[in-house]
């Protein structure tokens, strides 16, 4: 799973990301921009402009491609 997040959030491509603690899943980017040098936490903008410190290891976390309509 590892490698697959990596590649996920590694694609720049639009992503949806769920996670416990949102009441609905996000669509948006990674933004690389905001990284601070923790592997183990992932910056997420989401199309509204909010921006979410993800932690990676949480094990409620989905992150899955949007593909275009």
């Amino acid at each position: 799973m590892d490698d697959d997040l990596d590649d996920l959030l590694e694609s720049g491509e639009q992503l949806r990301v769920s996670i416990a603690w949102l009441r609905q899943p996000i669509e948006g980017h990674v933004n690389t921009s905001l990284w601070r040098g923790d592997p183990n936490v992932f910056f997420f903008e989401a199309d509204d402009g909010q921006v979410y410190a993800i932690e990676r290891n949480d094990p409620s976390l989905r992150v899955e491609l949007v593909t275009a309509p």
